[in-house]
């Protein structure tokens, strides 16, 4: 696991609305602990349904879909190499 892997993280799941009642509402937090294993648990999700979570580390840096699937995929290849 590298260093940035074990940085504090959490995991928020955006919670779509009815737009004629409010729109959105704020997002869920369902996760926390480190990098490592907020990924892991994005990686059991639906690949259709990432779009919908929100990885925030301790420094402020959000994190959404295009970069979770990025980094799924070099976890995966530094996993199978």
């Amino acid at each position: 696991m590298t260093a940035e892997q074990d940085q504090p993280a959490s995991l928020w799941r955006t919670v779509g609305g009815n737009t004629m009642r409010g729109g959105r509402r704020a997002p869920q937090k369902i996760a926390a602990g480190t990098l490592g294993e907020v990924l892991a648990l994005v990686a059991e999700e639906d690949p259709e349904e990432i779009w919908r979570l929100v990885v925030q580390t301790d420094d402020g840096r959000h994190i959404r879909s295009s970069e979770l699937r990025e980094l799924l995929r070099s976890q995966a290849d530094q996993q199978s190499g």
